[in-house]
């Protein structure tokens, strides 16, 4: 009998444990595509890129979701309809990817990056996983995690990783821009 969750088994994804599962296999496909278009940037477009820093974001987050795969198969959240621990844990898992996504902006060009509003994304999973309340909790920890990066770039508190072509240098603390990027 297939193990839910393992290798070939398409989990049921009717099921708040079954799209937890589906989020840890997505997640793969999203270390993979960080590893894929930071190489491609760098090596074939010459884009300069902090690469140590966002090659260690991908490594990190394939750590993260092997523990998370892990975890999914010993507490068998697959069979969990939707039960306080598979909550947990879904939240767990959109708002890790939520770091994720906001150390990989910070470093690839911050609120300059053409690729914030990915946000918007994991605001969506949030809406379709989560009840209500917990998927606005989702939403605001994502603008806070925004709205922190480019308030703490814009002061000088944390370093901006400007990259060339994407902006004008200095153009993260031009405050038309970014009152029209966090509104």
């Amino acid at each position: 009998m297939a193990t839910p969750g393992g290798p070939g088994v398409i989990p049921d994804v009717s099921s708040l444990g079954g799209r937890v599962w589906w989020l840890v296999r997505l997640r793969w496909l999203a270390v993979l595509a960080v590893f894929g278009i930071v190489t491609v940037a760098w090596q074939l477009f010459h884009v300069q890129l902090q690469v140590r820093e966002l090659y260690l974001i991908g490594f990190l987050l394939a750590l993260v979701n092997a523990i998370f795969y892990v975890a999914c198969r010993a507490l068998r959240i697959a069979e969990d309809r939707g039960g306080t621990r598979v909550k947990i844990f879904a939240n767990l898992q959109i708002t890790t990817d939520l770091l994720a996504l906001a150390a990989l902006i910070h470093y690839s060009g911050g609120v300059e990056n053409p690729f914030a509003f990915y946000f918007i994304f994991h605001i969506i999973v949030s809406g379709t996983l989560l009840s209500p309340v917990e998927a606005w909790l989702q939403a605001l920890v994502a603008i806070l995690l925004f709205c922190g990066m480019v308030t703490l770039e814009g002061a000088g508190v944390i370093t901006h990783h400007h990259v060339p072509g994407l902006a004008p240098v200095g153009f993260y603390r031009n405050s038309v821009f970014l009152l029209a990027t966090v509104a």
